[in-house]
């Protein structure tokens, strides 16, 4: 009979003790049901891939994150600076306001003490 032929049709499979190539999400969720007592037992050489991974992302991350830190020191200092300049030209202008005021006040009283000896 021809009962084998559909068999030797499909594709080959793996056998079953080697394991799958995983992406790093995968590994991860792999770990993290082994770490938590899951059904999945983890590779040793996995998790050394992993945690290699894992440190060299969190160096990643930490100068990232010493950049950004840096950047906003500098941005804070310079916010500070610009909020320093405005409260000084406010300042400047109710000065020159005042001075302009006084300056039209002297000019009336100059002018009312002229008028008054023009009589």
């Amino acid at each position: 009979g021809g009962g084998g032929g559909g068999a030797a049709a499909r594709t080959p499979q793996p056998p079953p003790s080697t394991p799958p190539l995983m992406s790093r999400d995968e590994m991860a969720a792999a770990a993290s049901r082994g770490l938590a007592g899951g059904e999945t037992p983890v590779d040793a050489g996995i998790l050394s891939e992993m945690l290699s991974a894992s440190d060299s992302q969190l160096g990643s991350l930490r100068s990232a994150l010493a950049g950004v830190e840096k950047a906003l020191r500098a941005e804070a200092i310079q916010n500070q600076r610009i909020r320093l300049a405005m409260d000084k030209a406010k300042k400047m202008a109710r000065y020159a306001e005042a001075d302009r005021i006084a300056a039209e006040r002297r000019a009336e009283q100059d002018r009312l003490e002229r008028e008054g000896e023009g009589r």
